[in-house]
């Protein structure tokens, strides 16, 4: 389904898409800015100089071409609509698709054999996809290091999608059976992992969490509340937030804010939210940033009788989702943004929404999504960030900022499945008053822990 009377916000439930829904978001986002120029156009035939400015006389030989500009850009809108409400729809079926041919087929129907049993012309197909879809993304990587700021970044998420996913096809060929809808891509990246490592590159290493006071606030009742108080991801600065609240019934309730890199250099030993812990979390849903924000909540006061709610952003998303799964937490609640979770299962219980960008890069790492039946699906939020003519990098429609944007057209969206989101906000923190927020920063290094200094108790 579309996002109700938002243009652009295309909403579904979960489960994996073909690229030809792309293709139709793709379109539409064409059709909008089509209208737009039609628009503008329309406009223009009904302002001086061809307009008296005085009089308001105008040549009725206008009026024709007036009208047929603003019916086409009508037209053109209408139709971006109804491509949105469509590629909506297609999802949607074919993840019920998907469930209903497991269902009958049994628990075992669509789980995938292992390499030995899959024949070297299937290899071969692999290795070949794999290859064209690198040649691909090679040419678009060429495209962008020529005109870094040009619409070549328009083609970089579809690209790295496909080469992704056709590069763990090929590499899983090797890897023992997977379940239905796994591509392998966290297979592959756990032992991409384990190799750079090796050779010292990507290392995961333990860090050291620490805690300052922050600034109480009201209970956050928007989407755009909650991305407005995800730490910015700033190179030094505090990368987790942390607010306890108290219910009217005096339970606990606890919303946790997880931010994304603060650099993508490895090299960087000192800062522990970048590559080598992003890699990490996403592979084994481990790793030193996840320990972190486990940490953070520990020493907030959280405990498996109390509900969470967890927001993360970009790799602060995956960390999210590890700790969704951590039995000494009851998270409740999960929304991620610009985040590659598409191959993490969303634990049964949890109530999770998914924003994605189709013009960022960055969610396609993830690979495709899967339907995980009794796991549960989220709620997945598409939107383009930026215009295709718009003067940007290839990471703009990544940044937290844009990312604020669309929360805030979420929160004026009458989709149900979002408005439904909504309610639950509203009434997991319904009458609670704050009663501690905290910043948390973890770092490599020679910083050591020390228990009842600065951290939150």
């Amino acid at each position: 389904m579309t996002g109700g009377d938002v243009p652009g916000l295309t909403v579904t439930l979960g489960g994996g898409t073909a690229v030809v829904t792309d293709d139709l978001l793709r379109i539409a986002a064409r059709l909008d800015h089509a209208g737009e120029r039609l628009e503008d156009h329309a406009r223009a035939l009904a302002v001086p100089p061809l307009v008296d400015a005085v009089t308001g006389q105008h040549d009725s030989g206008l009026d024709l071409p007036r009208g047929l500009l603003a019916s086409a850009a009508h037209d053109a809108r209408a139709l971006a609509v109804d491509l949105r409400r469509a590629a909506a729809e297609y999802a949607d079926g074919e993840r019920d698709v998907d469930r209903c041919v497991r269902a009958a087929s049994g628990p075992g129907a669509g789980h995938q054999v292992a390499g030995p049993a899959s024949g070297p012309g299937d290899l071969m197909r692999d290795v070949g996809g794999s290859w064209l879809h690198g040649l691909r993304l090679l040419g678009v990587g060429i495209l962008i290091a020529a005109h870094p700021r040009g619409p070549a970044r328009t083609l970089l998420p579809g690209a790295l999608r496909d080469a992704v996913s056709d590069a763990a096809a090929a590499a899983t060929r090797f890897l023992p059976a997977r379940p239905p809808g796994d591509d392998g891509v966290r297979e592959t990246t756990a032992g991409l992992l384990a190799a750079l490592g090796v050779v010292g590159v990507l290392r995961d290493a333990p860090a050291a969490v620490r805690a300052r006071p922050d600034a109480l606030r009201s209970a956050p009742a928007t989407f755009a509340d909650l991305a407005d108080r995800i730490p910015d991801p700033v190179a030094g600065a505090a990368q987790m937030r942390v607010e306890e609240y108290r219910d009217p019934s005096g339970g606990r309730r606890f919303v946790a804010y997880l931010g994304g890199m603060q650099t993508l250099d490895p090299r960087i030993r000192g800062e522990d939210f970048g590559p080598a812990s992003a890699a990490a979390a996403l592979a084994t849903e481990g790793g030193s940033a996840v320990r972190a924000a486990e940490e953070a909540l520990r020493e907030a006061g959280a405990t498996a009788a109390d509900e969470v709610y967890v927001v993360g952003y970009s790799m602060g998303g995956i960390v999210a989702r590890a700790v969704g799964d951590d039995p000494r937490f009851h998270v409740a609640h999960e929304l991620t943004f610009g985040s590659p979770v598409g191959q993490l299962p969303l634990r049964a219980g949890i109530d999770g929404v998914s924003v994605e960008h189709t013009d960022d890069p960055v969610p396609p790492l993830g690979g495709s999504r899967t339907s995980d039946g009794p796991a549960g699906d989220d709620v997945v939020v598409r939107s383009r960030a930026l215009e295709p003519a718009t003067d940007a990098g290839a990471l703009d429609a990544h940044q937290l900022g844009t990312y604020r944007a669309t929360a805030a057209e979420m929160d004026a969206s009458r989709s149900p499945r979002l408005m439904e989101a909504r309610d639950a906000l509203r009434a997991f923190l319904d009458g609670a008053t704050p009663v501690a927020s905290h910043l948390y920063r973890a770092e490599r290094g020679s910083m050591a822990h020390a228990p009842g200094s600065d951290a939150a108790r």
